[in-house]
Formats: structure tokens, C-alpha cells, sequence
């Protein structure tokens, strides 16, 4: 505006008008032109709505761009669908404080009387294909993963030898949708006892627990930093003393994402685990600590104090319960 108002000063000033006369008409012509050209160009930047085309308001402009500054909601809306071959990421995230979770964990905890045990998990959960958006953050559409675990116990009073050990391996289906994602799958999950416990106890029970599950689960983002999820298991195969019935269900608190340019950010989580071979007593997995999340890949890994009490972490001690305090560290992928 302090451009269009010099211009107009210099154009009525009395030393043009005494050249007016001898300039040419076209001369008056192009700079009335230029004239309206310059104030049309200062009204539409003065005018907010017509900064932004018609395909995207402004309320709808000003919510990306605090999206994009606070990296929060849902960070592909409006972007189309499609076929995507070993996405990056998850659609529905493993539990935080689930015991049999495929991931990269380790924890050392204190058994009652007994000592110091080390529980292991090493495996992963990785997508395969995807139709929906792409990126590791914040992915919409279906998504088929494949996972896969195995879970010994080592016991640490007795040179590291092998009490036990659970092998998972699943293929779940899964479906997100804004700050709500299902997951739909099967998976396997058989016990093994382990070979120096048997010679050191040669009178113990070895049982062959197996069991072949469908599950169905949902999780929802209640808030950026808390999020609720349950899931059903049904066996149609078992053996071992398995029957058919599982419930999970639990709360997790952290930042679910990046926020105010930080990747890091205290956490809490608490999970509920009944199986029906165990008369659907709950198994309560309780953690708190510290999380670190990659910026692009969505990685997370944990570092916490672990206290669990209910059935035994070890599906080859069925009808043992117990009770774990200690620390550990977890990485999803």
C-alpha cells in the first residue's frame, strides 16, 4: 500500500502534470494499466481468502500448517491410496506393556526367593504390504504384517542355563483409520522346557503347550499421549492344558509421536492378560520409564523399571504364579 500511495503522489505532483501534456496517450494508457495491475495485486495479498485456492480453505490450510509444526492428527488426510510393497511401519502398534509381544526386549528381574532371572525376547513385527497411505507415521489404510519371537528365560544363578522357552509366530491383518486401528489375525505360541532344567530336575512335569489363535483387536488413540486398546483370542487348536478363551486389555501413556521438536518423552503402561487355562486370573504388567522414537522410521525403544505379578511369563509353568520386579529395555520396530 506505501508503494501504491507514492506511486499516485508522484503521478499528481505538479512536475508531471506539467509533462502530461507532452506525453504520448499510450504512455497514459499502459500506466493506468500498470496502476490497476499493482492494486489488484496488494488487495488479493491483503485478503486471506484469496491467498489460497478454492480446492483448500483457509481453516483447512491453517490446520495442516499447525499439523505439520506440531506433527499431530492425521498427517496423510486427503492423500490417496495405494498398493505399497514392505511399507515403513505399523498401523496397529504392539502393546507396550504386553508380555508376548514380538519385539527386541530384555528384562532382569527378581524372582521371590528364588533370585535374579533374565527374560528375553528376540523377534520383530514387520508389514509386508499395504494399501493406503504411505509412511511410518501415521499410516491410514490396511496393512498385512508378518511376526515372529522367541521368549527364554535364562536364570542367572545358574550359569545363564535355559528354564524355558515360548516361540510365537503370527500373521495379522490390520486396519487404522484416524486415531482408531483393528487388527485381525493368527497366531501360534507353543512351550518349550529347557534342557538344563530337566537334567539338574530330572522329576519335573515337561508339558506341550500349543496353541493356534485368532484374534481380533482394537486400539484407540484417546489422546496425543494416551492410548486404550482390548483384544479376544480364541484357540481352535491346543494342546497342553490351553483352552480356547484369552482377553488382553490395557493403557498406555506417552507421546505417540514426536512433539515440540523432541523425540523423547516419559512413559507408563499397564496391561491386563487372562487366558482361560489359567480361570481367566489376570496376569497385570505394569512399566514406566523413558521412550526414544525415530523421527522418520517410528522405531521405539524403552528403557523402564518392570513389575508383573499373575500366571507364570513361561507358558511351559502353567499352573505356576509368581511375582517380578526389576528393569529392562524394549525396542519395537
Amino acid at each position: 500500500m506505501l508503494c501504491l500511495a507514492m506511486l499516485c503522489l508522484l503521478v499528481s505532483s505538479p512536475a508531471a502534470r506539467s509533462v502530461a501534456a507532452d506525453r504520448p496517450e499510450w504512455l497514459d494508457e499502459q500506466t493506468e494499466r500498470l496502476a490497476d495491475s499493482f492494486e489488484q495485486r496488494i488487495t488479493r495479498l491483503s485478503d486471506p481468502e484469496q491467498i489460497f485456492s478454492d480446492e483448500e480453505s483457509v481453516e483447512q490450510k491453517a490446520e495442516r500448517v499447525v499439523r505439520q509444526r506440531e506433527n499431530i492428527g492425521p498427517r496423510h488426510a486427503g492423500e490417496s491410496w495405494d498398493w505399497e510393497f514392505l511399507p515403513q511401519g505399523l498401523l496397529y502398534h504392539s502393546y507396550l506393556a504386553g508380555e508376548k509381544e514380538p519385539r527386541f526386549a530384555q528384562q532382569v528381574l527378581h524372582q521371590g526367593d528364588r533370585g535374579w532371572i533374565w527374560e528375553v525376547t528376540l523377534g520383530a513385527r514387520v508389514g509386508l504390504v499395504r494399501y493406503g497411505t504411505p509412511g511410518a507415521v501415521d499410516g491410514e489404510g490396511w496393512q498385512l504384517d508378518l511376526e515372529g519371537a522367541a521368549m527364554p528365560r535364562l536364570d542367572l544363578q545358574q550359569q545363564e542355563d535355559v528354564d524355558a522357552v515360548d516361540f510365537r509366530f503370527g500373521v495379522p491383518l490390520t486396519y487404522r483409520q484416524g486415531p482408531v486401528s483393528w487388527k485381525f489375525g493368527y497366531y501360534h505360541i507353543s512351550s518349550h522346557l529347557g534342557d538344563e532344567l530337566m537334567l539338574k530336575r530330572p522329576d519335573i512335569e515337561r508339558i506341550n503347550y500349543v496353541r493356534e489363535s485368532l484374534v481380533l483387536g482394537v486400539s484407540y488413540e484417546w489422546t496425543e499421549w494416551s492410548r486404550l486398546y482390548g483384544e479376544l483370542g480364541y484357540a481352535f487348536s491346543r494342546s497342553g492344558g490351553a483352552r480356547p478363551l484369552e482377553l488382553q486389555t490395557g493403557l498406555e501413556w506417552g507421546a505417540l509421536r514426536t512433539w515440540n521438536g523432541r523425540n523423547d518423552s516419559p512413559f507408563a503402561a499397564v496391561n491386563l492378560h487372562s487366558r482361560q487355562d489359567n480361570g481367566m486370573n489376570p496376569g497385570v504388567n505394569a512399566m514406566a520409564g523413558w521412550q526414544w522414537r525415530g523421527v522418520e522410521s517410528n522405531h521405539l525403544f524403552r528403557v523402564g523399571g518392570q513389575f508383573y505379578r499373575g500366571p507364570s511369563l513361561q507358558y511351559e509353568f502353567l499352573r505356576q504364579r509368581e511375582q517380578l520386579v526389576g528393569f529392562g529395555t524394549w525396542l519395537d520396530f
